[in-house]
């Protein structure tokens, strides 16, 4: 039986964010995104060839990136906003308990959303 345990099903579990106090045009997005990485999984590895399997990676790829970015920028506005100061001594220490991420992956994303808003503020998705 334990033979058979399917690729993810050992992730552990996701903590759930309350949206009901989002605004919609924030949370429609956000329901969606979920809606959509739910719908990968039913992609089953047996089920595609090499060929589609590369595809499939190479689009979570772009869109992990994207996503780093958008996380990137939100970190900004939280470190703005002072909402983690409270919880931690340092921004990276609080986005790698709040996302759980590596210290090294929470400076790096702190870093970059530093960059695109002190930097380049022209790189925003408008």
């Amino acid at each position: 039986m334990a033979d058979d345990v399917r690729f993810g099903s050992a992730l552990p579990p996701v903590r759930a964010v309350d949206l009901s106090d989002l605004a919609p045009e924030v949370a429609g997005p956000l329901v969606a995104l979920l809606a959509a990485v739910d719908g990968l999984g039913s992609l089953d590895e047996v089920d595609v060839d090499g060929r589609a399997a590369d595809a499939v990676a190479a689009v979570i790829g772009q869109a992990r990136s994207r996503l780093a970015v958008r996380q990137a920028r939100m970190v900004a506005v939280i470190e703005a906003d002072g909402l983690w100061s409270t919880q931690a001594r340092s921004l990276s220490t609080w986005v790698a308990r709040r996302y759980d991420v590596s210290a090294r992956t929470a400076q790096v994303t702190v870093r970059l959303g530093r960059a695109l808003r002190d930097h380049l503020p022209l790189t925003t998705c408008r």
